[in-house]
């Protein structure tokens, strides 16, 4: 009820078996969210910065995926599959995501933290943005980004040129104001003020 925009809403493995899976999406449907991203990860799932993430069999993974799709009432209601099976190869990512394309889902989240042994973020900007291009083109049909910042000097325009067709920026917010707190609070501990942030960081919401 907060927001106008349609909400895509991250429901992680469904929190459960497959009758959690069910009962998730009918209750994300019926509170208006207009679609869900749903992972393979096994039950209970890490962020995927953290180490130790585990995937379930790809028939494990295809069984959440069509308990959604069979949840929902509504056809417009996006279910979107994520594969965390970079933690195996860039490979077994891409085949996941083709199989849970042919299992019915109307688009699909590559995870790319690791790539091939290497982390995502060892590679340069430009090998970052190959990976992209390989999955948009090795994958058959839509890709959603992961939602971390994009390669240095790229924009949200060279993820769309690269093929992706939802681009996602869900911690950039987060991101932004974890850094003014650090900042804000730093400088209160050292000043015993917050008076010189909100002299560099004016703005709408100054609390003078």
């Amino acid at each position: 009820d907060a927001v106008a925009p349609p909400l895509l809403s991250d429901i992680d493995t469904g929190f459960g078996g497959i009758s959690n899976v069910i009962r998730t999406v009918q209750y994300m449907e019926r509170v208006g969210v207009a679609g869900i991203h749903i992972e393979d990860q096994s039950f209970p799932k890490l962020c995927p910065l953290l180490d130790g993430r585990k995937v379930v069999d790809i028939g494990a993974a295809v069984g959440r995926i069509k308990a959604a799709l069979d949840a929902r009432v509504n056809a417009d209601f996006v279910v979107v599959a994520r594969s965390d099976a970079d933690v195996h190869s860039i490979s077994e990512v891409i085949e996941r995501c083709n199989r849970y394309l042919d299992a019915g889902a109307d688009m699909v989240m590559p995870a790319t933290m690791n790539v091939d042994g290497r982390p995502f973020s060892a590679l340069g900007a430009e090998e970052q943005m190959q990976l992209y291009r390989r999955l948009c083109k090795e994958i058959e049909g839509p890709v959603m980004s992961l939602g971390f910042a994009f390669p240095a000097g790229h924009t949200a325009t060279d993820m769309v040129d690269a093929g992706f067709a939802y681009v996602m920026v869900a911690n950039m917010g987060l991101t932004a104001a974890a850094n003014a707190l650090l900042d804000v609070y730093s400088e209160f501990q050292a000043a015993g003020s917050d008076g010189g942030f909100f002299e560099r960081n004016p703005g709408g919401f100054c609390d003078r």
